[in-house]
């Protein structure tokens, strides 16, 4: 089993990359993970220009941790999470 959770998805229609990045298993920090929204497709995380961000408490298993992603993914779709300029 994989200890660490790392996915991303590009959406050509907004021209926004979501990742995710989480530590499976651990429960000794307040956090173990995040997901982020960058414009475009970043080529080094450290020099996009980041939109938004959201912490995730640890303790979650992979199929929670997959769902707030899914969620935050459908909420930039429907226009809730606004990533324009």
């Amino acid at each position: 089993m994989d200890d660490h959770l790392d996915e991303s998805i590009f959406l050509k229609d907004q021209d926004v990359t979501i990742r995710v990045s989480y530590r499976l298993n651990f429960d000794a920090e307040r956090f173990c993970g995040y997901s982020k929204i960058f414009k475009g497709i970043p080529e080094k995380e450290d020099e996009s220009f980041e939109i938004y961000m959201e912490n995730y408490e640890c303790g979650m298993d992979r199929e929670k941790v997959m769902g707030k992603f899914q969620k935050l993914v459908e909420e930039v779709k429907d226009g809730k999470i606004d990533v324009t300029f």
